[in-house]
């Protein structure tokens, strides 16, 4: 055992409980031996009694360590203290009480009967030494058997004892740093004694006042919540700069048609058409339109963290303290990625439709920006420390959609939807998205809406496709299907659909030195998108 010890100049060791809170009567019977007759022992000598007894159930018993750890921190007076009729026939472990456990050392049953009957308020305390060292009953290491005991007869006494043997003495100035059990009366508690018709005593107890009762400490919960500042969320602009990086012709095109009519925009883009060069332009090959961009609305939160391996949003708590807005954010969700099904569909006039699935993976704090939780805190009582419970009740409040950037996971390279040849493909492209859930696979049906450019003219020069007039007029339309093979229990979000005389660009604006671009997007409601003719050289 560790033999250290700390002087202080002190009034008085300093074990004694302190003021504390609450009401209780128990009625508890103590045993008697009906062969033999209880004799009452001295406080003192039923003090030091018990502490031999104690100490070698310590010693011997790591279920007992437990059992007094535990009851020594649900502080039933406000202090670390355990009164010993309240606790005696409580199980240290499944049939076994604690008073099981001391009659395991003891001469015979009358010794432990004459203890109880001398000592009514018969008490084990813990003591908080964290005012000198770290010990205290909530950070006991319970592996270490050498649990000193001593007992506390008006405050004199400072024998210590390990397995029933005295092992050492401490001066009434001198104050241990290590864990130690102090036998001694509560005082906090008043005990009356009723003597029955047989001579048995028992015993009703009440706390000496409503300040020492720990049930009546503050345990009510405290509920509010907790707005944090937005994280970046990204937006439908783009620099001068990325916008060239992925095709300078986009530029170009919104300077020579800024109003787009007739899809102007992509005939500038594919065909090199302008105002002044108005007819016979020439596709270019090497353009490929790409998902740039996409985002979830956080109304789909629920729908698509359906599965058990979905990272949906978990409460989670904390005692003793707060979450900082950081651990909040990143603890919130439960671990893992949703996985994502683009499929895109482009009918032709050969009645066929051109399909391409694409897939991408995103966290959950990729997609979406916790703004505010809702926090229930329950105070601190006789059982348990204060406890933090965060909890998202709203998404559509407290949730608040990222842009997706498609090149962010793959290498810096954009999903491809592939080129939009007009000639001979639909002017619309339709996308759908799933949430991927299971392996089981079933077979879905798309319809698929087409329209076609009906008045333009197309002809073939120098291996390539001449667009004959610019924009678009006189469409044609027709329907199709397309069947697909999507798992089972995947989530649709629906679909939505782009056309080749959509808009690329709607605004122009600068910020500082900084032109940005305010790119056009398609929204459904449960997701939206960002399409770019990207050039491929």
């Amino acid at each position: 055992m560790k033999n250290k010890f700390i002087t202080m100049a002190l009034a008085s060791l300093a074990f004694t409980a302190c003021t504390n809170d609450d009401a209780i009567s128990l009625d508890k019977e103590l045993q008697t031996n009906n062969q033999n007759k209880v004799v009452l022992m001295a406080e003192d000598d039923a003090q030091q009694a018990f502490a031999k007894i104690l100490s070698k159930a310590v010693y011997n018993d790591i279920s007992v360590r437990e059992f007094i750890k535990s009851e020594a921190i649900k502080q039933f007076d406000n202090d670390y203290d355990i009164l010993y009729a309240f606790a005696k026939d409580k199980e240290v472990a499944p049939g076994y009480t604690f008073r099981d456990a001391l009659l395991n050392y003891c001469k015979d049953e009358n010794e432990l009967i004459s203890i109880e009957q001398s000592l009514p308020l018969l008490n084990i305390l813990v003591p908080d030494l964290t005012f000198i060292s770290s010990f205290k009953a909530d950070n006991w290491d319970l592996s270490d058997e050498e649990v000193p005991v001593s007992y506390d007869k008006d405050h004199n006494s400072g024998v210590l004892f390990v397995n029933g043997d005295s092992i050492t003495y401490l001066e009434p100035n001198e104050i241990p740093d290590f864990p130690i059990l102090v036998v001694k009366n509560n005082e906090r508690m008043i005990a009356s004694a009723t003597t029955r018709a047989d001579g048995t005593t028992s015993y009703s107890y009440e706390f000496f006042d409503d300040a020492f009762n720990g049930s009546l400490r503050n345990n009510t919960r405290a509920e509010y919540d907790v707005t944090y500042p937005e994280e970046p969320t990204g937006d439908s602009q783009i620099s001068e700069y990325e916008l060239a990086s992925i095709n300078p012709a986009i530029k170009q095109a919104f300077i020579e048609f800024p109003n787009n009519t007739t899809g102007k925009h992509r005939d500038y883009v594919y065909y090199g058409m302008t105002n002044a060069n108005q007819t016979n332009g020439h596709l270019n090959t090497n353009v490929r339109e790409i998902l740039y961009k996409f985002r979830i609305a956080p109304s789909q939160i629920p729908f698509i963290a359906d599965q058990t391996e979905d990272p949906v949003l978990q409460a989670i708590s904390k005692k003793g303290g707060e979450y900082t807005q950081e651990e909040v954010r990143s603890k919130i969700w439960k671990e893992g990625n949703f996985e994502f099904l683009f499929d895109v569909m482009i009918g032709t006039k050969s009645s066929n439709v051109l399909y391409n699935r694409l897939a991408y993976s995103a966290t959950p704090r990729e997609l979406f920006s916790i703004n505010k939780v809702h926090v229930v805190r329950k105070h601190s009582t006789a059982f348990s420390h204060s406890k933090y419970t965060y909890t998202v009740t709203n998404v559509n409040e407290a949730v608040t959609s990222k842009w997706i950037k498609t090149n962010a996971s793959t290498n810096g390279n954009y999903i491809q939807i592939g080129s939009w040849d007009i000639y001979e493909q639909s002017l619309r492209v339709n996308i759908a998205l799933l949430e991927k859930d299971d392996s089981e696979t079933i077979v879905k049906t798309h319809s698929v809406s087409n329209e076609f450019a009906g008045n333009a003219t197309f002809s073939f020069g120098a291996d390539t496709i001449v667009k004959a007039t610019l924009g678009i007029s006189g469409k044609t339309t027709s329907t199709t299907s397309k069947s697909v093979t999507i798992t089972k229990n995947s989530d649709d979000l629906g679909s939505l659909s782009f056309y080749y005389y959509d808009p690329i660009i709607k605004s122009r604006t600068v910020q500082g030195n900084m032109p940005l671009y305010d790119l056009y997007s398609v929204n459904n409601g449960a997701f939206e998108v960002i399409v770019l003719p990207q050039n491929i050289l």
